[in-house]
């Protein structure tokens, strides 16, 4: 039988458990507007707020091993700028040590990131994450919807967020209604909800950005994977006049198809995972017609700009189906739109090299649609 939930917060999921290398319970970690902790030990916090400190409260500090003394820590520290580092802090030394990089990468040429709040139409607040381009200046805007949907993006340092800041360009990772991280019932307002609450807050915080820091509201671009493919090729069929190229990368196009192909495929009795996407998405039985109308590839005629579509041909979690039929749509409707087959590989899980030759292709789109 499970006890009561230790140091339970309302609106923000448990990340984890933190344990000394006895075992010993020592706090839980939630994600705010960066990582905190609620700690068992009152001098353990005291230690972590001396260590976001030393990192200008701009990084997550993640407490990876702690000892049984409380006198040394290992910290995984993670932020816009500072792409993953692990440090080894001791207390008593007044030392700390940066023991390994993951990335080799000069935090000058990175570009800062913050936290925005964020109204939409209908009086909720949602987060969003911005990266400015290297120096600050007002520039075009990409918009970078997170895939799931039920994951979040955090203030991490991310890897297509600072290419595309690089080139000049600010980038916004919106965390709409039916991400996760928020809680269980901020996840469910987007049940249901795709195309219409998602892809508006999405829209919102467009709009926030632009007001808030004069950007260039006539250079918007959309590029997303998984779910935020969908809601990239969402986003060029409700608002062709904002964004001027769409990128999805395996991404689901029609949602009606979507869950006939999670039908087939489930054969655990039950069919829970049909189930499970039916609870989100919706039910073919009862919403026909607005799944139909959620769906980018049966409104392909609505779509203004060009589109790239990138799927990886052995994915077992969206079909390569679903992009082939999208990129016929949009041919059908004379749009502007090519699709590139990734061979060997499943749902976005390509090697590095194949990323950056991507990434090349995105950067050439989005520049020659805001010349």
């Amino acid at each position: 039988q499970l006890g009561p939930p230790l140091n339970p917060r309302p609106g923000r999921d448990v990340l984890g458990g933190l344990l000394d290398s006895a075992g010993q319970y020592l706090g839980a970690a939630y994600y705010g507007e960066r990582l905190e902790y609620e700690f068992a030990e009152p001098e353990l916090a005291a230690h972590h707020r001396a260590l976001n400190r030393f990192f200008d409260n701009s990084c997550d500090v993640a407490f990876v091993d702690v000892d049984q003394a409380r006198n040394r820590f290992i910290a995984y520290v993670n932020g816009p700028s500072e792409p993953g580092a692990w440090f080894f802090y001791d207390k008593a030394a007044r030392a700390i040590v940066n023991v390994g990089q993951s990335r080799d990468l000069d935090p000058a040429r990175l570009g800062a990131g913050e936290v925005l709040q964020v109204s939409t139409r209908d009086g909720a607040t949602i987060e969003a994450y911005l990266t400015a381009r290297p120096g600050g200046a007002p520039g075009p805007l990409i918009v970078l919807p997170h895939g799931g949907p039920e994951v979040r993006d955090t203030s991490n340092w991310d890897r297509q967020a600072q290419v595309l800041a690089a080139q000049g360009w600010w980038v916004i990772r919106p965390n709409f209604r039916g991400s996760g991280g928020y809680g269980q019932a901020f996840a469910e307002q987007g049940w249901t909800r795709w195309g219409v609450r998602m892809q508006e807050d999405v829209e919102d915080a467009v709009a926030h950005a632009i007001s808030a820091r004069g950007l260039d509201g006539s250079k918007v671009g959309i590029i997303g994977t998984s779910y935020g493919g969908y809601a990239a090729l969402m986003g060029a069929v409700k608002r062709p006049d904002l964004y001027k190229a769409a990128i999805g990368i395996c991404g689901v196009y029609d949602l009606p198809d979507m869950l006939a192909w999670e039908e087939r495929e489930d054969d655990t009795p039950g069919k829970p995972i049909y189930e499970f996407w039916t609870k989100r998405i919706g039910d073919r039985s009862t919403m026909g017609p607005a799944l139909e109308a959620a769906s980018p590839r049966r409104r392909a005629g609505e779509v203004n700009c060009p589109v790239l579509l990138v799927h990886g041909v052995e994915d077992g979690v969206v079909p390569l189906i679903q992009s082939r039929r999208m990129r016929d749509a949009l041919r059908s409707a004379g749009k502007s739109v090519e699709l590139v087959e990734i061979p060997d590989f499943g749902h976005s899980d390509w090697e590095d090299a194949r990323e950056q030759e991507l990434m090349t292709r995105y950067v050439a789109l989005f520049r020659q649609a805001f010349a």
